[in-house]
C-alpha cells in the first residue's frame, strides 16, 4: 500500500512538472503577449546577456530583430560599415559607436526631409558619416579625437575608403559653431549631436539662434538622450553625476522650447527628434 501510494505521488509531481513545461512553451496566438515573453526562458535563452544600453533581455531580442531587418544603404555602404564596427570593437571606448538602429533611422530621417547638408557633433571613428553620406548628402563632422585618440585612424581610412563626401572640423566643438557661425552661408538642414552632454544645450542653443547655420526648416536629432535610463533617477541620486543631470536638463529644456516639436524615441540609448516649428 505504501508503494502505491509513493508512486502515486510521483505520478502526481510528474503531471504538475507537465504542466508547468506545458504552460511555460505553449500558448494560444492571442494570449501571447511582450509580458509573456520576457518570462518564456526558451525565448529568453537565445540572448546570452542583455545589451547595457537596453537593459533587459527581451528588450536586447526585440532589439537585434529590428536592426536585422532594417537597411544601412547600399552594399557597399553596409560592408564598410561592417568593417568599421569590427575595427571600432577593438578600441577601449568602442561603445561610442552610433549603432546599426540608430542609424538606420538617421538615414530615413535624412531621405524623409531631403536634407542635402549635415552636420555632425562627434565623429568618432566614422560610422554615423559615412553611413549618413552614403545617401548623398555632405556630411561636415566635427570631433577633436582627444576622448579616444585612436578612433581617428579609423576615422580616416573609412572616408578615404568610402569616396563619400565628408569633410572633418578637427577641433571641440563649440570652437568648431563658432567658426561655421561666422563663415557659413548655406545653412544645414539636419543635425545630428553625439557629443559632450553638458554641453548640449549650447549646441542647441547656438544653432537655434542662426538661420545661416542651421535652416528654419531644419531637424536636429541628439543621441542618448535616455543615458542608460540613468535618467529615469531622481535628482537627488544623482549629485555626482553631472552627465545624467545634463541630458535630464537638455531634455526638459527642449521639451520647454516652443519654437520646436520634440519626439524622444526609445532606439537603443534614446533619439530625440527636434523639428522647427
Amino acid at each position: 500500500m505504501r508503494k502505491l501510494a509513493n508512486w502515486c505521488l510521483v505520478f502526481l509531481a510528474c503531471l504538475v512538472m507537465m504542466a508547468r513545461q506545458a504552460q511555460s512553451t505553449s500558448y494560444t496566438a492571442s494570449s501571447f503577449t511582450s509580458v509573456t515573453a520576457a518570462a518564456d526562458e526558451k525565448l529568453l535563452a537565445k540572448v546570452p546577456e542583455a545589451d547595457p544600453y537596453v537593459g533587459t533581455k527581451l528588450g536586447t531580442l526585440r532589439e537585434g530583430y529590428c536592426t536585422n531587418l532594417s537597411d544601412v544603404g547600399s552594399p557597399t555602404v553596409a560592408d564598410l560599415l561592417e568593417r568599421i564596427e569590427e575595427q571600432t570593437q577593438k578600441l577601449s571606448k568602442y561603445f561610442f559607436m552610433t549603432g546599426k538602429l540608430p542609424v538606420s533611422v538617421l538615414i530615413s530621417l535624412i531621405k524623409a526631409s531631403k536634407a542635402s547638408r549635415v552636420l555632425e557633433l562627434g565623429a568618432y571613428t566614422g560610422y554615423s558619416a559615412v553611413a549618413m553620406a552614403g545617401t548623398g548628402a555632405h556630411v561636415t563632422t566635427i570631433d577633436s579625437f582627444k576622448d579616444d585618440p585612436p578612433a581617428e585612424e579609423i576615422f580616416n581610412s573609412a572616408v578615404v575608403e568610402s569616396k563619400l563626401d565628408i569633410s572633418l572640423m578637427k577641433m571641440p566643438a563649440l570652437e568648431a559653431l563658432s567658426e561655421l557661425g561666422e563663415t557659413c552661408s548655406n545653412p544645414f538642414d539636419f543635425v545630428f549631436i553625439d557629443a559632450d552632454k553638458k554641453e548640449q544645450i549650447e549646441y542647441y542653443e547656438f544653432l537655434m539662434a542662426r538661420p545661416r547655420l542651421f535652416s528654419p526648416t531644419g531637424i536636429i536629432v541628439v543621441d542618448n538622450t535616455l543615458w542608460y535610463s540613468r535618467v529615469l533617477r531622481s535628482p537627488q541620486d544623482l549629485s555626482d553625476d553631472a552627465d545624467t543631470i545634463a541630458v535630464q536638463k537638455f531634455n526638459q529644456h527642449v521639451k520647454e522650447d516652443d519654437r520646436v516639436f520634440v519626439t524622444l524615441l526609445p532606439i537603443r540609448d534614446g533619439m530625440t527628434v527636434i523639428q522647427r516649428g
